[in-house]
């Protein structure tokens, strides 16, 4: 039996990749034969005496392999190991990879009927994250305000730090308290005065990296804000309602309509072009997140 895990999602992908190890221990009980190899770090050509081996304890046996899509050699090794194992039921063979390239997708196509399952993990946006971040928090039963949303607006689709915030916020309430575990005064007063009053965006600027913010966060955050503001503002002028698949939550909408009657025509725009090129330029290595963020600013 063969399972397939893939893409870019890896804290999803790694959650279920844990439930069938979990559902494999629960039914071998104690005798719990149990190999994983990273293609990355070993080599694949003991792998078919690995899936061969009978073990004298137990008559199941799960093999995990991680990484083995994104190389040739590797995956020529598992290509052909796996045809006899996809009828078996007492040796189950999961493949466990993260996003793959055009190159990958295709070594994927070459071994899809052998899978007994497939599952991709895509990154999630807009309102299916959202409730994601939902149902995450309310399983951990922690309250969330708006001042939490916006801080995850920073963060994007990244599962792992997100989870890893929703720990800190579930601590915090613990200890009774609900403040903040970022300043909303920081990263708000930035936000609203990036694209209307360059000189107070400068100060909030230089005083969110002297308390040590990552400034490929910012960058990421304030160019995501610039869209949000572009479609937040387009609605308006139509005087329509913000769409709910746009993911954009109610408060950023109540909050950023004030500043937006003050922004010229055309002005978000510019900034969003502005804002591709210094992407460019910082995945190039040409220039740093807090050099670009200071060129928007000051031309």
């Amino acid at each position: 039996m063969i399972y397939i895990l893939y893409g870019p999602d890896t804290y999803r992908s790694r959650k279920k990749l844990n439930e069938i190890i979990f559902e494999y221990r629960e039914k071998t009980g104690s005798v719990f034969d149990l190999h994983r190899i990273d293609a990355d770090e070993n080599d694949l050509s003991g792998l078919k005496t690995l899936v061969g081996m009978q073990s004298l304890f137990s008559s199941k046996k799960l093999v995990i392999v991680e990484n083995a899509l994104a190389t040739t050699d590797k995956f020529e090794i598992l290509k052909n190991i796996l045809p006899p194992l996809k009828n078996l039921s007492d040796t189950v063979v999961v493949l466990w990879d993260r996003g793959l390239d055009d190159k990958a997708k295709k070594r994927l196509e070459e071994i899809l009927s052998l899978a007994s399952k497939v599952q991709e993990f895509k990154n999630l946006t807009g309102e299916i994250l959202r409730r994601w971040i939902e149902a995450e928090a309310s399983r951990r039963g922690i309250r969330l305000y708006p001042v939490h949303w916006a801080h995850f607006d920073i963060l994007g689709g990244d599962l792992w730090a997100i989870s890893n915030e929703l720990d800190k916020i579930g601590l915090l309430e613990d200890g009774g308290t609900t403040t903040p575990l970022f300043s909303e005064r920081t990263v708000f007063q930035l936000s609203d005065t990036f694209f209307t009053h360059p000189k107070d965006a400068l100060r909030h600027l230089l005083a969110l990296l002297h308390h040590g913010h990552d400034e490929f966060q910012l960058f990421s955050y304030l160019a995501s804000h610039n869209r949000k503001l572009l479609l937040i503002k387009h609605h308006l002028d139509q005087k329509r309602a913000i769409p709910k698949d746009l993911g954009i939550h109610p408060y950023v909408v109540q909050k950023t309509s004030p500043i937006l009657r003050q922004v010229p025509s055309g002005h978000l725009e510019e900034f969003l072009q502005r804002f591709f090129s210094e992407d460019v330029k910082i995945k190039t290595g040409l220039a740093r997140p807090v050099e670009s963020l200071f060129r928007l600013l000051i031309r």
